[in-house]
């Protein structure tokens, strides 16, 4: 027999022996991820998994009539499902493809049976708050865990997970339901702050360039407050037992007013001052409320 045919029959082989074998036989060998990696990768799909399960849009569109939803949802669904298999086999570059496709297509989902309300501007300039506070409450529990031998807190993975998933229900303009997600992250930052601010044994320092940077910082902390209050209270009515709370209330928003007032003038040490008092009498409204603020 010549070369050639030799040849040809030993492809030939090859190729009917690889269509012989199961696909896991064929794919390459797990990455080499690091535990954080992969851990990331399963609050990403513990989250997705939760989401398309009991999310208020996939209820919206399991009972609804879109039929472009639907496909979408089912697309979402199949990835996660793939995603979950690649994870128990270790493949964990097929559960980063697979579930960075699951949350486009469930973002996209949602953002297709969004309404004028989620769509809207208060819903839109709700989300950039909250981006900031919890960007502004990660950093602070960031530097704190510089100079701690604690454990940290904050679930950075969770943490991570929820915002890109925000990130992309934002990206489809469905804010309503980004807010949700990005209510959920907001918390799991505040109560890292929180454990931080009632611990003992954390040494914590913050060194800034300037009064005004401190000032700013500060500024970003009493929103995060802010923030947390409307969580709470979102219509801003106190129950009856609160209503005597009223005054620690107006006396923080009238400390915050001055505050404000005297940094306009770049009176900073004076600024900061009044805007500790503005946060003070917040915080204690809020403890009031029952968070576990310190």
């Amino acid at each position: 027999m010549g070369q050639v045919s030799r040849l040809l029959i030993t492809l030939f082989l090859l190729g009917f022996i690889s269509l012989s074998l199961p696909v896991s036989a064929l794919q390459a060998a797990p990455s080499d991820y690091s535990n954080e990696s992969r851990e990331l990768l399963q609050q990403k799909l513990a989250l997705m998994q939760r989401m398309l399960e009991n999310s208020a849009s996939a209820r919206r569109i399991d009972n609804g009539d879109s039929s472009l939803a639907k496909e979408r949802l089912a697309h979402a669904r199949d990835h996660v499902a793939v995603a979950q298999q690649a994870m128990d086999a270790r493949r964990f570059d097929a559960v980063r493809e697979k579930l960075e496709q699951a949350m486009q297509f469930y973002s996209a989902a949602s953002g297709s049976v969004a309404d004028a309300i989620d769509r809207g501007d208060a819903q839109r300039t709700r989300f950039n708050e909250l981006s900031v506070s919890i960007e502004s409450f990660r950093l602070y529990v960031q530097r704190a865990m510089v100079k701690s031998e604690d454990d940290n807190p904050l679930d950075a993975d969770q943490l991570s997970s929820l915002l890109q998933l925000a990130g992309n229900l934002g990206q489809h303009e469905n804010y309503g339901e980004a807010n949700e997600v990005l209510n959920e992250a907001y918390m799991l930052t505040i109560t890292a702050v929180s454990a931080l601010k009632g611990g003992t044994t954390i040494v914590y320092s913050q060194d800034f360039d300037t009064p005004e940077q401190e000032y700013l910082y500060e500024l970003e902390r009493y929103k995060g407050l802010l923030q947390l209050f409307d969580l709470v209270s979102p219509d801003g009515q106190l129950p009856d037992k609160y209503q005597w709370t009223r005054k620690s209330l107006k006396h923080s928003e009238d400390a915050f007013k001055e505050a404000e007032d005297l940094a306009g003038r770049a009176a900073y040490p004076d600024a900061l001052r009044s805007l500790e008092v503005a946060s003070k009498q917040l915080t204690q409204v809020l403890r009031l409320l029952g968070l576990p603020l310190s």
